[in-house]
């Protein structure tokens, strides 16, 4: 999941891009450093985007350890919750709800109600992936509810899209097909191909799996 939108940096009306600028030209140490977390977290993406599950935690993993050293929330959360993909596409789903835990508490501690609302989700992901579908569902619900509220289609076709994943584990297929069905809608309006794809599948899948061969087949045209 991406996050719509990052904090703004200014300091007594001074824009941030040359607040920024001023304080790296005075300590080349740090420009160094800032400049390698964000290779990291750029290093990082693309091992995701090739399945590199593993390299792509230490990566992510070095960029939050940064990031906490220099104090710096924001880019740590965005280091952990990447972190924590990776984690989940290694199948650590115990590690990965640790770190969430550890993140959302950060989050709800700055009072960043964006922020809160992605963890939840993506620790509702987490416990939804390792089979805990009681702890999952109320992360899930709460996180739809932030969701709506920001007016945001992707992140609520996402959720939508656990939510799915959800009720079928609980053979409620009937709800599940409901909520497929928005976040299907919903993310036609994203440019997110590889959302539109995961939502037609699992909505497909879930036509196919109620003996509607006909539904599945008016998604696909």
């Amino acid at each position: 999941m991406k996050f719509p939108s990052r904090t703004d940096l200014s300091h007594h009306g001074i824009p941030g891009t040359l607040l920024l600028i001023a304080v790296l030209a005075a300590s080349p140490c740090l420009a160094e450093e800032t400049a390698t977390s964000l290779e990291r977290l750029d290093t990082g993406r693309e091992h995701m985007t090739h399945g590199r599950f593993t390299e792509a935690a230490e990566s992510f993993e070095g960029a939050a350890q940064y990031y906490a050293k220099t104090r710096n929330d924001e880019g740590r959360l965005r280091a952990m919750q990447a972190l924590t993909e990776a984690r989940l596409g290694l199948g650590l789903h115990d590690q990965a709800i640790i770190e969430l835990k550890q993140a959302l508490a950060m989050a709800e501690t700055k009072g960043d109600r964006r922020w809160a609302a992605l963890l939840q989700a993506q620790l509702g992901n987490a416990y939804l992936k390792s089979g805990n579908v009681d702890a999952a569902r109320p992360l899930l619900v709460t996180a739809l509810a932030a969701a709506r509220a920001q007016q945001y289609p992707a992140f609520t076709a996402t959720v939508l899209n656990d939510l799915g994943a959800l009720h079928r584990l609980m053979h409620d297929n009937a709800a599940a097909r409901d909520v497929l069905d928005e976040a299907r809608h919903l993310a036609q309006e994203t440019n997110d191909n590889s959302l539109i794809l995961r939502t037609w599948l699992n909505a497909a899948a879930l036509a196919l799996e109620m003996d509607e061969p006909g539904r599945a087949y008016e998604m696909a045209q």
